[in-house]
């Protein structure tokens, strides 16, 4: 729930409070079919066309930066409003798990950049690519 978020309660934290207040400051959008406003926590309830909405949103604030892979990421790629994909590769192996992209289409993406951690997780940056 929203009002048991855990970064308003890490401000003080001496290693997190950084980030804490950062991510604390920056305005949040929530798509869900289930919540009301008024939202706490500095967030807003997008309401009425997702693609109306979120193309509201990118002009008015340039970026939009979407965590996870869930039905929200799924309805954006299908909608053609995802200007880039981030995808962190963790040296580890799951036996099974969720296939994000089931029933997206093809969406051809061509890499941008990518960045090798000590930890040796690698961050992959692709964008669309353009049709041919």
């Amino acid at each position: 729930m929203l009002d048991d978020a855990v970064w308003p309660q890490l401000v003080d934290d001496p290693v997190l409070g950084l980030f804490a207040n950062r991510l604390n400051s920056m305005p949040k959008y929530v798509a869900s079919r289930s919540l009301r406003e008024p939202l706490k926590w500095n967030a807003t309830l997008l309401e009425g066309d997702l693609a109306e909405s979120v193309t509201a949103i990118k002009e008015r604030h340039g970026l939009l930066i979407v965590s996870g892979a869930g039905e929200l990421t799924y309805a954006l790629t299908t909608l053609g409003l995802v200007d880039e994909f981030w995808f962190w590769v963790s040296p580890s192996l799951w036996p099974a798990g969720p296939r994000i992209f089931d029933g997206v289409g093809p969406v051809r993406l061509e890499l941008i950049g990518s960045t090798t951690f000590g930890s040796g997780v690698v961050r992959l940056a692709y964008r669309p690519a353009p049709d041919r």
